[in-house]
């Protein structure tokens, strides 16, 4: 038996995409429009949208949109004989909408993208606006209801951002709350006043004065009481000193009369 021996090639093609769709991942809000561009450069004749497994949208490439759904639309974009865009429009998207959505042409190829919806909710600090004193602990609570998926959340104390770890005890005046997609940051904010006691001293400089006060009047009064007495006794003296005077200072012809008449 002869054994032939055998060569077998195998050739390995990679396919190059032949149908673009843009954006491959999306995310909207609830309520607002999502818009994918599907785009070939092959000759194609029908052009089909599927949105999770179910038809939505059908397209001809002779006679245009065939379907009439009213959730949906589809626009002829920048197609020129090389190149052939339709964009398609989901109209006021719901939750029930995300997951995927394919742009399927007949015969050719077909790309899928990921649909996602977010939802807008209301968020709020429900303490209100508080005023404590120096020292003290405050608590503030933030309520964020409605969103979806479960928002980023981030508390800002005087227009700075605190870190969340330490944020529900330590006092903050605002929080902002997001969602990928959302355009602004959607925020509610309380005022947060912090008073300083200030120690009542004044009550103690009263009582102080009035107690000097007191003290300089009894010095006063013993003062005057001991000028009085001294004004008293140097008198007194003054007086005695002239009494002796009168009875012993005569003349010798007073004291012979004096004796005479005696």
């Amino acid at each position: 038996m002869l054994l032939m021996p055998m060569s077998l090639c195998l050739s390995l093609s990679v396919l190059e995409a032949r149908v673009q769709l843009e954006p491959r991942t999306i995310t909207v809000l609830r309520g607002d429009p999502a818009r994918l561009i599907c785009s070939t450069a092959e000759p194609w004749q029908v052009m089909v949208w599927i949105l999770n497994g179910g038809s939505v949208l059908t397209i001809s490439a002779q006679y245009g949109i065939l379907s009439n759904n009213p959730n949906v639309t589809a626009v002829n974009h920048r197609s020129t004989n090389q190149v052939s865009s339709w964009e398609f429009v989901l109209k006021r998207v719901q939750r029930s909408y995300q997951g995927q959505v394919t742009c399927d042409l007949q015969n050719i190829q077909r790309q899928t993208a990921d649909l996602f919806v977010q939802e807008r909710g209301n968020v709020a600090i429900t303490e209100g606006n508080v005023t404590v004193l120096k020292g003290e602990e405050v608590l503030f609570q933030c309520l964020a209801v409605g969103w979806y998926p479960e928002p980023s959340l981030t508390w800002l104390l005087n227009s700075r951002e605190v870190d969340q770890v330490i944020s529900a005890s330590r006092p903050a005046e605002s929080s902002h709350v997001s969602v990928s997609d959302l355009p602004t940051l959607q925020a509610s904010s309380v005022r947060l006043t912090v008073e300083v006691l200030v120690e009542n001293v004044c009550d103690d400089c009263i009582v102080l004065i009035a107690v000097t006060a007191s003290v300089s009047t009894v010095l006063l009064l013993l003062l005057l009481s001991i000028c009085i007495v001294l004004c008293y006794r140097r008198r007194r003296r003054a007086n005695a000193g002239r009494s002796d005077l009168f009875v012993t200072g005569g003349t010798p012809s007073q004291m012979s009369s004096i004796s005479t008449h005696k």
